[in-house]
């Protein structure tokens, strides 16, 4: 008996954009894996539809499962159907091998899951378009299919590779996939499921050969080939690998040039290896898009040759490294750069700021963030932006009906109505400005070298270049949720409220690989080390998720029963997290493993709290200007009190000196915790900021701007 199943725990809502499980049994077996979160309306509509085409006379019908990266081929062999259910994520491959299925009983099972779920929609109240759409698909798939010819097999190829060692690919069509006739519903995923193997080809006795789907193996392949170029850009000296995820798995070394396995070994430099990695992609590609035009317009293929010509590119434009002078590895952990001290070898006994001028009215309507550039100091919103000099003096304004979103170095992006500008906010004119259908900007600005990276609203990411502002790519979540961005290891890392983490491609906009996490993602994705770390949490849970930003791999995961109050601050092999229980702050330490090291209750006021790292050493500070300082292992070296007034903006760390907001703003040695010096803020604190050479600007609750430069310096040497 077939069964088609949607709905977790066969429940679901019935909204036409639910997320929940689909299942696939037969007899009581599971025949797709995994999909525990599809977009059911897209799903039921993708099954009508291949039920319709197959029911018109088709032969063959696709049905794509999105967030779990699988396809469901269905191939019809007189009154059967061969049902092929293959996996595009990693490591690309069917998942089973195929099941035969009668036609009859894949047409009922289909109408009476289809029929359970417009019941579902009608009971929920979906729009009358989405109930009408259903029905009238119902009806077309709801038909007895007619009798169909098989296709015409007998034709193979074989793709020699160019150079030895390489890999050779051998395919057959014995199905007669490439004849089937793709009148209603265009089957992409076809040309992935011709069946043949890889074998490897070397001028030594190296065994290796996989069999399979050659258009899946040679995707695996050409992943594997961007993986290798990738460990060249980055310097490293060996990989491990399994081609086409064929174990057992293959050390590369880089800088030596080998490949080893076990019973063999090769000398195959690296540069070859990625070249011969996505030859049979490349390969597969031009032949098949010679054989029919039509082909050539395949989406897998184009991608096949985009992704495989930008390997190409990449290995020759890799430059040479000798052989008796490798490149030294670069730390495993690398510190972040961090200001000098303020005086070296003495220990900071006073300090004195002068006050330099003061802007007035300068704050807007909403919250505003200050920061420091080189100007002066930016007051910056989510519409509006200010520069004003360290004397006082408002350089500039901008407004933004939009959005406006701000970088490293004062590069920004605003959105004008139908317009987006590139600047920068020390400058007067704008790099290029470019037409747009209106899209608002929110959260913030990720700068590569060639491109500018913004989160949209309704929820989206869009890339566009940096010097044209033409558009690259865009990302649209399957629904509207917040986005948080981060960047590391040539991906980009999109953290969603609904707890699931995306790694982007950041050249093209694919999707590479898709965590689903058990809790709201807190923030961005962190780096900490060749790992990312993201922090989530709801109510009096909290969970860190370690994974890989390459791949997606999960290192682990380890849940608390504890409130999250921040995101966490990665240290050498050491992770802090600062979390909160009953109200009082909490501070954790993880080994790289995922361990608890050590925890320790802080004595400090209420939240919310700020993290900072100094040396080995972690600073906590509350809003009522209370701080602490904690060694690397969790002893407690000062305590500071606090004020009465609550401050509205949070404590900074400059220059191994802790600024905090409260009556007064205090500078706080970090080693000692002694006060060196107290800035006035007799209008309260609602923004602080403060640059390298410790100049301090302050907006007070009247929206007015004062400006603080460092008068003198006082030390003692130890």
């Amino acid at each position: 008996m077939l069964r088609i199943r949607i709905g977790q725990h066969w429940k679901h809502e019935g909204a036409a954009e639910a997320l929940d499980g689909f299942g696939l049994e037969l007899d009581g077996l599971a025949l797709v894996p995994g999909a525990s979160e599809e977009p059911l309306g897209l799903v039921m509509e993708q099954l009508l539809v291949a039920t319709a085409a197959l029911a018109a006379g088709q032969g063959m019908a696709q049905v794509s499962l999105p967030e779990s990266g699988q396809e469901l081929l269905l191939v019809r062999q007189g009154e059967q159907l061969q049902l092929h259910v293959l996996r595009l994520g990693r490591p690309a491959g069917a998942v089973r091998a195929p099941v035969t299925l009668d036609v009859e009983a894949w047409r009922r099972a289909v109408v009476r899951a289809a029929r359970g779920w417009i019941e579902d929609l009608r009971a929920t109240a979906a729009p009358a378009r989405v109930r009408a759409k259903a029905r009238a698909l119902l009806a077309r798939a709801d038909r007895e299919p007619p009798a169909v010819a098989g296709g015409t097999p007998g034709w193979g190829l074989r793709l020699e590779p160019r150079a030895v060692p390489g890999f050779r690919l051998t395919a057959a069509d014995a199905p007669g996939l490439l004849g089937l006739a793709q009148r209603r519903a265009p089957v992409p995923v076809a040309l992935l499921a011709l069946s043949g193997r890889l074998e490897l080809l070397s001028p030594q006795p190296a065994t290796w050969e996989a069999h399979g789907m050659v258009g899946l193996l040679a995707l695996e392949l050409l992943r594997q080939g961007e993986e290798v170029v990738r460990a060249l850009e980055s310097g490293e000296h060996a990989l491990h690998l399994s081609p086409a995820g064929v174990a057992p798995p293959w050390q590369l070394e880089l800088v030596a040039g080998t490949v080893a396995a076990p019973g063999w070994a090769l000398a195959w430099p690296a540069a070859q290896l990625a070249e011969a990695l996505v030859a049979p992609a490349l390969g597969l590609a031009a032949l098949l898009g010679s054989l029919d035009s039509r082909l050539a317009a395949n989406h897998h293929l184009s991608d096949f040759t985009t992704r495989g010509r930008a390997v190409l590119a990449a290995v020759r434009a890799l430059v040479a490294r000798p052989a008796e002078e490798p490149r030294r590895p670069p730390p495993r952990h690398p510190r972040r750069r961090q200001a000098p001290e303020l005086q070296r070898g003495a220990r900071v006994r006073r300090l004195s700021f002068l006050q330099r001028g003061r802007a007035r009215g300068v704050a807007g309507e909403g919250t505003s963030e200050l920061r420091a550039l080189a100007p002066g100091f930016a007051l910056v919103a989510r519409s509006w932006a200010v520069l004003v000099t360290g004397t006082g003096e408002v350089l500039r304004r901008w407004a933004a009906k939009d959005g406006l979103v701000v970088g490293p170095g004062g590069e920004a992006v605003l959105a004008t109505g139908t317009r987006w500008l590139r600047l920068y906010l020390g400058e007067p004119d704008a790099r290029w400005l470019r037409d747009h259908e209106g899209t608002a900007l929110d959260g913030g600005l990720l700068v590569t070298g060639e491109q500018l990276l913004v989160t949209t609203r309704p929820s989206g990411i869009r890339a566009v270049d940096r010097l044209t502002g033409r558009e690259l790519w865009c990302f649209l979540p399957q629904r509207p949720q917040r986005l948080a961005l981060g960047l590391q290891a040539g991906r980009v890392l999109v953290a969603s409220e609904s707890g699931t983490v995306h790694g982007l491609d950041v050249a093209q906009g694919q999707v590479r690989f898709r965590i689903a996490g058990p809790l709201p993602c807190l923030g961005p994705p962190i780096p900490w080390g060749n790992a990312s770390v993201v922090t989530l949490g709801r109510g009096d849970r909290m969970a860190l998720l370690v994974f890989d930003p390459h791949d997606g791999a999960v290192r682990w995961r380890q849940e608390f029963q504890l409130s999250a109050a921040g995101p966490a601050l990665a240290r050498g092999a050491r992770l802090r997290v600062l979390a909160h229980r009953d109200g009082a702050p909490v501070l954790l330490c993880l080994g790289a493993q995922g361990g608890t090291q050590w925890e320790r209750s802080l004595p400090l006021g209420h939240g919310p709290w700020t993290l900072h790292a100094d040396g080995d050493a972690t600073l906590v500070a509350a809003a009522d200007g209370s701080a602490l300082r904690v060694d690397a292992q969790g002893r407690l070296d000062w305590r500071l009190g606090g004020q009465r007034t609550q401050a509205a903006a949070p404590a900074m760390l400059q220059r191994r000196v802790l600024l905090l907001p409260g009556e007064t703003i205090r500078a706080v040695d970090a080693r000692s915790g002694r006060v060196v010096a107290e800035i006035p803020s007799p209008g309260g604190v609602h923004a602080l900021a403060a640059t390298e050479a410790l100049d301090v600007a302050v907006l007070d609750g009247a929206g007015d701007l004062t400006l603080w430069k460092l008068g003198a310096s006082l030390g003692v040497v130890e």
